[in-house]
């Protein structure tokens, strides 16, 4: 049997006190933490990572202006990934016969979103620009 005598009331609102400040001290650092990892990204993120999209249409447009000829490729991209994307470079690559005939580089691309007036001029961006 254990004598609990020595406890007497004096001692036992120190013992009280000091699991007090314990677990007050393991509240704030728990805080802190909180705080702290409320400001990193979910870990579905860093998992996932960055995926696009590629739909093309089904027409081409040819054109020229002053003997510069022009060659446009309609297709959207999205972006189906959770982090944020940069695309630096489109290349065309036209094959026959899974042998490379034609590269065309891409040299610059219109944006849609910048569309929300009708009577806005449509503005061309490098492909530099894309993000």
């Amino acid at each position: 049997m254990i004598d609990w005598s020595f406890l007497n009331s004096q001692a036992c609102s120190t013992i009280v006190a000091a699991l007090g400040v314990i677990v007050a001290t393991f509240g704030v650092i728990i805080a802190y933490l909180a705080v702290a990892l409320s400001q990193i990204p979910p870990l579905r993120v860093f998992i996932k990572g960055a995926k696009i999209r590629i739909v093309a249409a089904n027409k081409i447009k040819l054109s020229h202006f002053l003997g510069s000829v022009n060659l446009i490729f309609f297709f959207n991209i999205y972006n189906i990934g959770v982090r944020n994307i940069s695309i630096s470079m489109i290349d065309c690559m036209i094959t026959k016969d899974n042998i490379l005939f034609l590269n065309l580089p891409a040299q610059g691309y219109y944006s849609r979103q910048h569309l929300s007036q009708s009577n806005q001029i449509i503005q061309e961006y490098s492909i530099g620009l894309i993000q």
